[in-house]
């Protein structure tokens, strides 16, 4: 009866019930909506078999994680996926999957928490990246920054939160070609000092920035973010001043600043 259906949305509550056990069946299925889907209850209900699938998301990666993933090889066609529940014994077989989603154009990966505020490592390590990819989303710890986001050439929105980053991640990311939206959220990055460099992130549109508790110092050289629009800067408790260079951002229509201190000296738009 339901053969032909395109999309299941399983999105009524915040928490996920029972997978239909006959999903292998929805053969034309493109795209496959919930919250924390469970990848084991997907695959016994015969995940593998829907080849035309585009869309999965929200899936979390419970028991067996490692042979789950590998079932997830099989969906070739996918443009966005999204996968929770991630452990740093899951990154080997998890950059081999996307080593081959070749029509990937958007991807969210949340790492496991083990206890509040303290998340598994996010472990990727990308040969050939998704060559397709537009919008990436990291949640959870990173060891270093990631060598092979640079290469992501489509990639038009990055977001990173909770990465715990030591190194400052914006001299990986500023000749990224096509990138218009960059967030640096949610201990991100636990360093001291931002620097935006001459010539850096010619066609970057819109940045945040945001609850940053070791941040005290955002240097923006001339040249810099030559095209921004939107500058947002909140819950950044240390920043001891004005970001140095603000005023050379002459394209800026938006500028939201709130919970940092000296409020009052930023520019008014």
């Amino acid at each position: 009866m339901l053969q032909n259906l395109e999309t299941l949305d399983l999105r009524v509550s915040n928490s996920f019930y029972e997978t239909p056990n006959d999903i292998s069946k929805l053969r034309k299925l493109r795209h496959l909506l919930g919250y924390n889907m469970s990848l084991f209850q997907l695959k016994n209900a015969g995940i593998g078999g829907l080849e035309s699938l585009q869309t999965l998301s929200e899936v979390i990666i419970d028991k067996d994680g490692i042979e789950l993933i590998r079932e997830l090889e099989k969906l070739r066609q996918l443009r966005k996926l999204s996968l929770v529940g991630v452990r740093r014994e899951h990154g080997s077989a998890l950059s081999s999957l996307l080593d081959k989603m070749r029509h990937l154009e958007k991807l969210r990966v949340g790492s496991k928490s083990r206890i509040q505020f303290d998340y598994e490592v996010i472990d990727l390590h990308l040969v050939s990246s998704p060559p397709m990819l537009r919008n990436l989303r990291l949640h959870g710890r990173l060891e270093k920054f990631p060598e092979w986001i640079p290469n992501l050439q489509n990639l038009v929105e990055l977001l990173l939160t909770r990465s715990q980053l030591t190194d400052d991640p914006i001299k990986y990311l500023e000749n990224m070609q096509s990138l218009l939206s960059l967030s640096i959220i949610d201990n991100a990055y636990e360093g001291e000092s931002l620097h935006f460099h001459d010539g850096g992130f010619q066609k970057l549109k819109e940045l945040y920035i945001k609850e940053l508790p070791n941040l005290n110092s955002i240097i923006i050289d001339k040249g810099a973010l030559h095209v921004l629009k939107k500058f947002e800067l909140s819950s950044i408790p240390n920043l001891k001043e004005v970001p140095t260079g603000i005023q050379n951002l002459e394209k800026l229509e938006i500028l939201n600043v709130w919970d940092v201190p000296l409020v009052e000296f930023y520019p008014k738009l």
